[in-house]
């Protein structure tokens, strides 16, 4: 399989990730809603709803998902499962920047989408072990590739560098490797 090959199945696994995420935040906002206005013999109906915090809970009284504020006082939302495990947030980082998180049944990260220390774009995709495996970032100078291995060695770096020009490097688990730029 080609570099050109592999880049193109992230991108295709990446595209897939940002239409379930999308679907995901929907399905959870029409959940929060259609529970705070379908509850057997209690509807409320309102203008406006201001509160600290909502709590979506299921048939079973287990909250599903939470509605608030962090330490900060930057909004959040958070998604349970039945067990009571956080599976997604959405939240405001450090920086001030939107971040989203998805968490395995295990508590390991699966996917994190939000910006990078420089402010641009990052989205980053897990193994199975919780190690940060794909990276996709955006800079000044343009996009950014990078792909580890599962011990966390740099297999794969492709990105423009500070002159406009592309490089891709490749490397194997010793460390040997080669690197393609323009002549």
């Amino acid at each position: 399989m080609t570099i050109e090959e592999r880049v193109e199945q992230l991108e295709r696994r990446i595209d897939r990730y940002r239409l379930a995420l999308a679907a995901l935040v929907l399905g959870m906002c029409a959940i929060i809603l259609i529970g705070a206005t379908a509850s057997d013999d209690k509807v409320i109906e309102a203008d406006m709803v201001i509160a600290k915090g909502i709590f979506a809970r299921n048939a079973a009284g287990e909250i599903a998902a939470a509605l608030g504020t962090d330490d900060l006082g930057n909004g959040m939302l958070q998604v349970y499962t039945r067990a009571g495990k956080e599976l997604v947030v959405a939240r405001i980082d450090t920086a001030g920047n939107g971040q989203l998180r998805l968490y395995s049944r295990q508590a390991k990260d699966l996917l994190v989408l939000g910006a990078d220390r420089d402010g641009g774009g990052r989205l980053g995709v897990f193994g199975p072990g919780g190690q940060e495996q794909v990276r996709l970032a955006a800079s000044a100078n343009g996009g950014w590739l990078n792909i580890w291995n599962e011990r966390g060695d740099d297999v794969v770096q492709a990105y423009a560098d500070d002159y406009g020009q592309g490089y891709v490097g490749v490397w194997d688990r010793t460390g040997n490797g080669r690197a393609l730029t323009p002549r």
